[in-house]
């Protein structure tokens, strides 16, 4: 612990911040690294240690549930829809596609941060407000979009950056749009095109719902855009580099 850390309260503090910083559940980890040196890092529930080549030592569970209360432990779908070309017909098809899975899933409670266009207001309010599980508010910060990101069961947006930032919080996306400028995405499986057709958004957002094999095959999916372990990579080779480290660190295989 002192040689890693510089003393055992340096090490709780660690360990604290780490769970703290964990959007949703998951965990934080003392883990060991092949070299032996022990560090910290928070998962979600989905990922391991292991898996990355680390042997876990201690690990603190984060209390899923308290993120909870809020919604009575209901499923949470987060929306957003606001892109130009789903102005008109295709939002209202994708509006009362949304209604109807209020409508078909009593469990479920969508939350939709409305963008500050006068048509998306006006589709929103006209298709979606009055229901008592929709739950229309106003535009989130970064930092609350994320919370929030952690917290949801699905995401179904049009938006372009939600579709790289859901997978690496391990939720399934389905994208309300024709087309996706992020096929990777689509490719590895952490994102499906629902486009913009009522029947087909309800399908598929439905069969999520229902499936759990069909959930857990996109919310374990590889992300495309990295394992979240970039910071820890460059730390390691800044102290390689001025030898602060014994060993090198270990080759990225991504």
């Amino acid at each position: 612990m002192e040689r890693d850390f510089g003393s055992f309260e340096n090490w709780k503090a660690e360990m604290k911040a780490a769970a703290l910083g964990q959007f949703g559940s998951g965990y934080a980890w003392l883990v060991s690294e092949n070299s032996g040196r022990l560090s910290v890092m928070k998962l979600p529930n989905q990922d391991c240690p292991l898996s990355m080549g680390l042997r876990p030592l201690l690990c603190l569970d984060v209390w899923e549930h308290a993120y909870y209360l809020d919604y009575q432990n209901r499923r949470v779908i987060l929306v957003t829809c606001h892109r130009r070309e789903n102005y008109g017909q295709p939002m209202a098809n994708i509006m009362t596609a949304l209604r109807r899975l209020a409508d078909a899933f009593p469990d479920v409670e969508l939350v939709y941060p409305v963008h500050l266009s006068p048509v998306v207001r006006e589709a929103a309010g006209k298709y979606l407000s009055g229901h008592p599980r929709i739950h229309l508010i106003a535009p989130l910060a970064v930092d609350e979009m994320h919370n929030l990101m952690a917290r949801c069961f699905l995401v179904m947006t049009d938006s372009g950056g939600l579709q790289e930032e859901a997978p690496a919080l391990g939720r399934p996306v389905l994208v309300l749009r024709r087309e996706t400028e992020r096929p990777e995405a689509v490719q590895a499986g952490t994102v499906k095109l629902a486009g913009t057709e009522e029947e087909e958004i309800f399908s598929l957002a439905s069969e999520l719902l229902s499936d759990e094999r069909a959930y857990h095959a996109m919310a374990h999916a590889v992300n495309p855009y990295g394992d979240g372990q970039a910071c820890r990579r460059i730390a390691d080779a800044i102290e390689w580099r001025f030898g602060l480290r014994q060993t090198p660190p270990e080759e990225f295989q991504g």
